[in-house]
């Protein structure tokens, strides 16, 4: 019984020896060097005057309508995903900051959301879903 318990103290010691020289064997220096922004630097506050917030509202038949949110003005009320496509093209050549709030209605299934989310991330679209 005590043979077993050497043993084992024997294997807690070699492992821990292993351990501690694969941390010294470790290179725990950093690689590069990340220049952080300094205080003058900073961006100018993005204020909401200059940002467009547009709401997209479709069905499960793409069947889409554009409201500007402030206004509550609708826009654009056309069918189909080049339609849609190019009335928020036109829409981000008016002002670059819009804000595209994706709202689906009825029976709208989740790969046309995702579709639309695609063509967002592809152009560099700013947009958002609601729940």
């Amino acid at each position: 019984m005590a043979d077993d318990r050497q043993d084992l103290m024997v294997f807690i010691d070699l492992g821990f020896i292993l351990l501690v020289g694969f941390l010294i064997l470790t290179d725990t220096t950093p690689i590069e060097n990340v220049a952080l922004p300094s205080a003058d630097e900073s961006e100018a506050p993005v204020s909401e005057e200059d940002r467009s917030v547009y709401e997209v509202t479709f069905d499960g038949e793409v069947r889409f309508t554009v409201v500007l949110v402030e206004q509550q003005a609708v826009l654009c009320t056309y069918a189909g995903s080049e339609a849609l496509i190019a009335c928020m093209n036109a829409l981000i050549a008016r002002s670059a900051r819009s804000v595209f709030v994706l709202n689906p209605r009825g029976v709208a299934s989740v790969q046309q959301l995702v579709n639309i989310l695609d063509t967002c991330v592809t152009r560099s679209w700013s947009c958002t879903v609601r729940s």
